[in-house]
């Protein structure tokens, strides 16, 4: 059995393996380690640094035009991921891992002019796999229940907002997200049970406005493309970048707007 891998570097070209004469073996990619201090007798202070992994591969084509073809295609897409210093993505099913192919090194390219055996080493900043949920809200689909939560707070912040929609966060740790806001709207609220987003601007039709919290950016694309930092108009008495905990919560907005949540889901070995 083969392992089923799509590389997909920084231009969206696709290298893919278990078909079309190029193969994945056996390999460490689902391997992950945790570096450690001891103090103590103790180990404490667990992290992840830079990590390399090996891919075993294997060409078998159909001719030698086709061997030469794939072992070309091969080199240019993963080098200009090194040229522009701009991560590919290697995906094993929906997990990707942020990465650069750093080295080639092959074996009985002689024996024949149809197959050759190499061995691909990658580098990734810490070895983590992430795999994106996007969920859409749509003010037009929302459902106004006029009842708080179906949990017990000691406060609901959000009473009275309109728009009220269920989430599930299957993890087993909070996530990273990026929340995507359609324009147009005015000092667009969200709130994740009590706790709200909020930026005091306003997008306009054609605009998007973006919270990223692994960058911790809050940006605002217009419609022709143009990127300009707002992060200076977040909410500055509740933290905008706090991820999301595990678990069912409910999403609140009062606005007729339209907006995207990305989960970012994050292992150190992609689910099996």
């Amino acid at each position: 059995m083969l392992e089923q891998l799509k590389y997909v570097n920084h231009l969206g070209e696709v290298i893919e393996f278990g078909k079309k004469m190029l193969f994945a073996n056996s390999n460490d990619l689902r391997d992950y380690e945790w570096a450690y201090d001891s103090s103590r007798s103790r180990a404490e202070n667990f992290r992840k640094g830079v990590v390399q992994k090996t891919i075993p591969v294997v060409i078998s084509a159909e001719s030698k035009k086709k061997c030469i073809d794939l072992k070309n295609r091969l080199y240019e897409v993963c080098e200009k991921d090194i040229i522009a210093e701009q991560k590919g993505k290697l995906y094993i099913g929906d997990y990707y891992l942020e990465c650069y192919v750093f080295n080639s090194a092959k074996s009985n390219y002689l024996d024949t002019n149809t197959t050759m055996n190499l061995s691909l080493k990658i580098v990734a900043d810490k070895g983590s796999w992430r795999k994106l949920e996007t969920i859409k809200f749509l003010h037009d689909n929302a459902t106004d229940t006029g009842k708080g939560y179906d949990y017990d707070y000691e406060y609901d912040y959000s009473r009275g907002l309109d728009n009220r929609h269920r989430i599930d966060v299957d993890d087993i740790k909070s996530c990273d997200f990026r929340l995507r806001i359609i324009g147009p709207v005015i000092d667009p609220c969200i709130y994740i049970d009590n706790h709200r987003y909020s930026v005091n601007c306003t997008v306009a039709s054609g605009e998007l406005l973006v919270i990223d919290t692994v960058s911790d950016t809050i940006t605002l694309v217009s419609a022709n493309g143009n990127e300009h930092n707002m992060y200076r108009y977040r909410d500055r008495v509740y933290d905008v970048f706090q991820k999301i905990e595990p678990g069912y919560h409910t999403v609140s907005w009062n606005s007729k707007m339209d907006f995207e949540l990305t989960l970012i889901h994050e292992r150190g070995e992609p689910k099996w």
